[in-house]
This record gives structure tokens, sequence and C-alpha cells, in this order.
């Protein structure tokens, strides 16, 4: 399983705990307030990962695909914050490997 962060972990557990007492066959049936509730912070999760999903779309278009995702994957680092090392190192470890694996290729004259 990858490592997640604490509040994903939290909201991931108490999602599961909401779906399966509601699965239950003993479940007591939710209120309209408590609908209400359920409802109420389903639609801000929704608004706060389709806002998350905009931000980190790349504003310049790529022709390839794999530069497309790699911008996107980029930006998204961008705005995140509170890395963990292991992460950091992780992410040193990428940029070294596509600088020297991609970009130092390119350096080569193409003729000879």
């Amino acid at each position: 399983m990858i490592p997640l962060r604490k509040e994903i972990k939290d909201y991931s557990s108490a999602c599961e705990h909401l779906i399966s007492a509601a699965a239950s066959p003993d479940s007591i049936p939710f209120t309209q307030d408590e609908i209400d509730w359920i409802s109420y912070y389903t639609a801000e999760m929704t608004n706060l990962v389709d806002q998350l999903v905009r931000i980190s779309k790349t504003q310049v278009l790529h022709e390839r695909e794999s530069m497309q995702e790699f911008a996107i994957a980029s930006e998204a680092l961008f705005l995140t914050d509170g890395f963990s090392e292991r992460e950091k190192d992780s992410i040193r470890q990428s940029v070294s490997d596509v600088a020297t694996q991609v970009l130092d290729e390119q350096k080569e004259p193409a003729f000879v």
C-alpha cells in the first residue's frame, strides 16, 4: 500500500466506516439531518478534488502524451508541500534520472 498522509487516511477510514454502517443489515437508517451533512461534505470534497485537478493540469499543450503527463505531474508537485524526506529523495532521484537519461542524451549532436 502506498504511504498516505494522515488526513487522507483519516478521511478514507471515515468514509469506509460510513459505507459499512449504511450497508450493515442491522443498520439504523440515517436521519434527514445526517443525510444533509453527508451530502454537504460529499459536495465539498468533490469541489475540492475538481479544483485540485484543474490546478494540476498544465497550461502548455505538448504533442507527445508522455510530455503532457510529465508536465501535469511536475506542476502538481509545485502545488504540494510537506513532503517526507523519503518523498523528497524519490523526487530528487526522478529528476536526476530525467536529467541523465533524457536531457543529457539530447546534448549530443544529432549529426556527426
